[in-house]
């Protein structure tokens, strides 16, 4: 959805392509998807977990883009980004009323055909089947998608409908949505502890300010693997510490996991038996 909305505001050209946009996640974001998203050229940034949180970071880009790893999310666009893409598509009906007939499918669909051919991933194939449009239709596509999407998170029914248009505009079958990516292996643990307050985060919950020896202990285990990522936040509610450990292999995140959570332990006042 990001990236067919991403390229549809670059396609229509004027007012729409000089529209801020950024993809918003957290950090339980999967690493492969915050990497997959940047190389298509997108801005992505991280927010505190909880979708309060997430939205009001999305609300600062003309066109925000995010959905949390629980699926919670939407597409926000700015007064000023809804007055852009509506210019640009009314110009375009107005220039030629056929621009609303939806015609040039097959040639979106082969488009990304060729692209794929040519050796790009799925997210190429969406870039050159909405190259494939006019700017006119790319507008009104937009224009359309604008409409559609509910810009007040949890409308399920709207947020589907909003990805299977993307997925028809990029002229992509379910299945090539499904093959952009693949998720790195992930686990979740927790740590009890004496105290979570002593635990404090950046804003974005990514890392530690304190104990910074946790931090440093964590950065060295990371340092191990092979697309390794890991990070640790205090619960909201209870005095344990959330521990999340990505890798390039199950048995990688399981192992990072586990050391964190002893660092945790070790490091940040660990109760109970040692993980």
């Amino acid at each position: 959805l990001a990236v067919t909305v991403g390229a549809l505001l670059k396609r229509a050209g004027g007012q729409a392509a000089r529209l801020s946009m950024g993809v918003v996640q957290t950090a339980y974001a999967n690493g492969a998807a915050t990497r997959w998203v940047a190389a298509r050229g997108l801005e992505v940034a991280c927010a505190k977990t909880g979708v309060k949180f997430v939205h009001h970071a999305a609300e600062a880009y003309d066109v925000g883009v995010y959905f949390e790893a629980n699926g919670h999310g939407t597409v926000v666009f700015s007064p000023a980004a809804l007055l852009a893409i509506d210019h640009e598509a009314d110009a375009a009906v107005a220039a030629d009323p056929a621009v609303v007939s939806g015609a040039g499918a097959s040639e979106r669909a082969a488009a990304a055909a060729a692209a794929l051919a040519a050796g790009g991933d799925a997210g190429a194939a969406v870039e050159a089947a909405v190259g494939a449009m006019t700017p006119g239709a790319a507008a009104v596509a937009l224009q359309a998608l604008t409409v559609l999407i509910n810009q007040f998170v949890g409308d399920a029914i709207a947020d589907a409908l909003a990805c299977e248009a993307a997925l028809r505009i990029g002229g992509s079958p379910f299945g090539r949505w499904i093959a952009m990516y693949s998720d790195l292996p992930s686990r979740q643990t927790k740590v009890r502890v004496a105290d979570r307050l002593a635990l404090t985060t950046v804003p974005d919950e990514s890392r530690l300010e304190a104990p910074a020896a946790l931090q440093a202990a964590i950065d060295e285990a990371v340092k191990a693997v092979d697309c390794g990522r890991a990070f640790v936040r205090p619960s909201g509610t209870e005095d344990v510490v959330r521990v999340y450990a990505e890798a390039a292999t199950v048995a990688a995140a399981d192992e990072l996991a586990a050391v964190v959570a002893r660092a945790v332990f070790d490091l940040a006042g660990g109760q109970g038996s040692r993980p």
